[in-house]
């Protein structure tokens, strides 16, 4: 339980791999990832001209993205075709389940995730070893954008947007979806991590799938 909960209070996958790059790190995995230019960190701390300045740059890269997510995978499953159908999410995450990889983090890593919690959790978090690969990470970006963009095609209420307010908002100041009943808002990103903590427990090629209809119940 707390192993989840972990993983939901961290699941900025898009913050994480867009900090490994305006850090400088090198791109090992073959697939590229995104860079936006906008960004500054902490993200929550972005004025509005840069949330408004990398919102715009994040929608025109969306369909680069889902066409190089589509041309990955059919590298060895030619079958799967993201045509922004609740159903093809079953076969893409069929796909994906097969190449979730974890690797162990730094003692570095470790301490960092430590800092200013309290001294119970940091025992918890101290066993929470492993992370998830930054081809896994990559991968999880795209398709939560795929994830999103199937949604918006079929519920054209739902949209992109992004919300400066509260500060402790999961998804402040990037892209998120909005549309939903009592103005609910998803940010993509934890769904799919949320996904993958399951699919890692237990596959189930429906679980991105199951997501997607449980917030259509939502609109």
């Amino acid at each position: 339980m707390y192993k989840f909960i972990k993983l939901y209070l961290r699941a900025e996958n898009y913050t994480q791999l867009s900090k490994i790059r305006n850090d400088g790190g090198v791109d090992m995995t073959g697939y590229p990832i995104m860079e936006p230019p906008f960004l500054s960190f902490p993200i929550e701390e972005m004025k509005k001209k840069q949330v408004e300045q990398h919102f715009n740059w994040y929608m025109t890269q969306i369909e680069g993205r889902i066409k190089q997510l589509n041309e990955f995978i059919n590298l060895e499953k030619k079958d799967v075709v993201l045509d922004k159908t609740p159903e093809s999410l079953i076969d893409l995450w069929e796909w994906f389940q097969e190449h979730i990889e974890y690797e162990d983090k730094t003692e570095e890593e470790i301490n960092k995730s430590c800092e200013g919690q309290p001294e119970w959790f940091q025992e918890i978090l101290r066993q929470d070893t492993k992370k998830m690969t930054l081809l896994t990470m990559a991968l999880a970006e795209d398709i939560a954008i795929y994830f999103s963009e199937t949604m918006i095609h079929n519920h054209p209420q739902v949209h992109w947007g992004y919300l400066m307010k509260p500060k402790k908002l999961d998804g402040v100041n990037i892209p998120i979806l909005l549309g939903f009943k009592g103005n609910d808002c998803v940010n993509p990103r934890t769904l799919i991590t949320v996904c993958i903590y399951k699919t890692t427990k237990k596959k189930n090629k429906y679980k991105i799938y199951e997501t997607y209809n449980n917030w259509v119940s939502s609109i």
